[in-house]
């Protein structure tokens, strides 16, 4: 959990620069100018066209007019198959320290992503990390802030959110129980059992839980 990990994002005092995400009016908030989360940038590099095929059961949601005037809302499922594409595990802290000016690891954090885009990687997170991601801008930046980045990450083509499962969760709990030196949150372990089942083999992350783990690598 990333909180636990960097304390310079846990301190209440810690100032993080706000989101900023164009409204339906047409309005900005927080700047005169459009800001979207770096991971859902449509213009990267390595992200044109969705690939053809879909793996049952699993989707990525499209943009919606929010971001690039397309039909349909926010939140409506467009599938994309992730065959003969790397992918990679998007953590929370990934997620904070891009947006956090302030936090230690932005500047490795935009190269890095920039790294994955150029190169093509698909990006997939869980409900679980979502759960925190929110919860942590709502509480350091503010609601608005918060809900406009849950909607910039819904809308987007290329950042697949994968529901934890029962089975996911139950193998989360044997995580969790197993490894009592290790200070694992049980959001990490989830995260563990989700990349086990989908065979992704990388986190981008700055949290040394997954390090620690030892059975998949952290990027960068």
């Amino acid at each position: 959990m990333y909180v636990h990990t960097h304390m310079e994002a846990s301190h209440p005092r810690t100032p993080c620069r706000p989101i900023r995400v164009r409204t339906k009016g047409g309005r900005h908030r927080g700047s005169d100018r459009q800001r979207l989360h770096p991971c859902v940038d449509r213009a990267a590099p390595g992200f044109t066209a969705a690939a053809q095929g879909e793996l049952p059961g699993r989707s990525v949601l499209q943009a919606s007019r929010l971001l690039q005037g397309a039909e349909g809302s926010v939140g409506q499922a467009r599938p994309v198959s992730l065959r003969g594409r790397r992918m990679v595990f998007v953590d929370t802290a990934a997620f904070f320290a891009i947006e956090n000016e302030r936090d230690r690891h932005h500047q490795k954090a935009i190269e890095a992503r920039h790294d994955l885009m150029a190169e093509g990687a698909h990006l997939v997170t869980s409900d679980y990390i979502l759960d925190e991601v929110y919860t942590l801008i709502r509480m350091r930046v503010g609601h608005r802030a918060a809900v406009d980045f849950g909607e910039s990450l819904r809308a987007s083509r290329f950042l697949r959110i994968e529901s934890v499962t029962p089975a996911d969760f139950e193998a989360a709990w044997r995580i969790f129980g197993r490894y009592d030196d290790k200070l694992f949150s049980f959001t990490d372990c989830t995260s563990f059992s989700v990349m086990a089942r989908l065979r992704i083999p990388t986190a981008f992350t700055f949290d040394h839980n997954f390090r620690d783990y030892g059975k998949v690598t952290m990027k960068p």
